[in-house]
């Protein structure tokens, strides 16, 4: 059995958890950002595959104490690295630091990287490349303070580019974060999602995805990082993702609509690249204009924010969307996500649940509505 951690976006973190307790990991804790647990190889292959709320999969495989960028370099140098990776795999150093005597993280990881490449020179007389954009071998090096944790990340590119996102607009929600949002409100798939200001449809396919069991990683274009390493197991990786099964006969009810044409279009490829058009209906429809004949649901939505997306007078729109809620969905339970606070405050309506996600660099507030007849809150 081997430690991993699995970063995620802040106010996942237990939603993460539990899905890797879904998964089969044991001994699970939570930090800011992160999950760690203990599995097997299979483990691992498994979260990278089905997680639809990590962004990347690290197995630490050294933890060290250094006071200066040259205690830094011996302790990397120290490693056999042959263990890891080979001379003509290229490599790439990611790292994160939190200190004082450690400033400057890509010093900290040039660093790194020189102790690495020094380590097969002084082996084989050569160095292996660096590689910027599609490394063999992804190198993670966190510091907090002067504790040094260095890890292989198994996942490469981060798991949220799951692959079907063909087209996108202005401010797109994250896959994982969209991810996230379905979790959060509780939505089962028993009964309809609507996703309105859908922009480039990520919510309503993170659902369709969701509710029919298919893998994040079903569409990824990208090998994984830990297909370059030294142990892989084909045969094993090939069951787990061959046996990975996906009820594509369900029942669904989710519609995604937006009053922007270049946004619909965008969610249409996307859907349709994804072999979703059977199951999220795409409607172009202003949501302030718009109504329903459901009589309970649950709806999502981000609306624009202000910040990125400029929107005339937007405590008055916001005001307008509130009232939508209110006359258009009653019985259902309404979830938004936005940055604008201020906002947020006029949609008249009695907050049922409240919390803090970040969308991009955007401090955002998601909050949870439960919708009657005559609420005026």
């Amino acid at each position: 059995m081997e430690k991993y951690s699995a970063k995620t976006l802040e106010g996942l973190e237990p939603y993460l958890a539990e899905e890797l307790k879904e998964l089969g990991a044991t001994d699970i804790k939570t930090g800011k950002r992160v999950a760690f647990f203990t599995g097997d190889k299979t483990l691992m292959y498994r979260a990278n595959y089905w997680s639809r709320l990590a962004l990347r999969i690290l197995k630490p495989i050294s933890e060290f104490e250094a006071n200066s960028t040259d205690e830094l370099y011996d302790q990397v140098k120290k490693i056999e690295w042959r263990k890891y990776m080979k001379l003509h795999n290229t490599f790439l150093i990611d790292s994160v630091t939190f200190s004082e005597t450690f400033n400057h993280s890509q010093y900290a990881g040039l660093r790194v990287k020189d102790a690495i490449a020094d380590y097969f020179r002084d082996i084989y007389h050569q160095r292996p490349s660096v590689d910027v954009q599609a490394p063999d071998i992804v190198v993670n090096l966190h510091i907090r303070d002067n504790h040094c944790t260095l890890s292989l990340d198994s996942s490469g590119f981060p798991l949220f580019k799951r692959g079907y996102r063909r087209e996108s607009v202005e401010a797109p929600v994250n896959e994982v974060l969209a991810a996230g949002m379905i979790k959060m409100s509780g939505w089962d798939g028993e009964e309809p999602l609507v996703n309105p200001m859908c922009g480039s449809g990520t919510i309503a396919i993170e659902a369709a995805m969701m509710a029919m069991g298919i893998a994040p990683g079903a569409f990824r274009q990208q090998r994984y990082a830990f297909q370059n390493w030294i142990d892989f197991d084909e045969a094993l990786w090939n069951r787990e993702t061959n046996d990975a099964s996906a009820n594509l006969e369900k029942d669904l009810t989710i519609i995604a609509s937006d009053v922007d044409s270049e946004a619909m279009m965008a969610t249409r490829r996307n859907v349709q690249f994804a072999g979703l058009s059977r199951v999220v209906s795409m409607q172009k429809k202003d949501f302030l204009k718009q109504s329903t004949k459901l009589k309970k649901g649950t709806l999502i939505m981000n609306p624009p924010y202000g910040e990125r997306l400029e929107q005339e007078d937007i405590v008055s729109f916001y005001q307008q969307i509130g009232d939508r809620l209110k006359q258009e969905f009653s019985g259902f339970n309404a979830w938004v996500l936005s940055s604008h606070k201020e906002a947020m405050k006029h949609f008249g309506l009695r907050t049922k649940a409240r919390y803090n996600l970040l969308n991009g660099a955007l401090e955002c507030k998601y909050n949870g509505y439960e919708l009657f007849d005559g609420q005026a809150e």
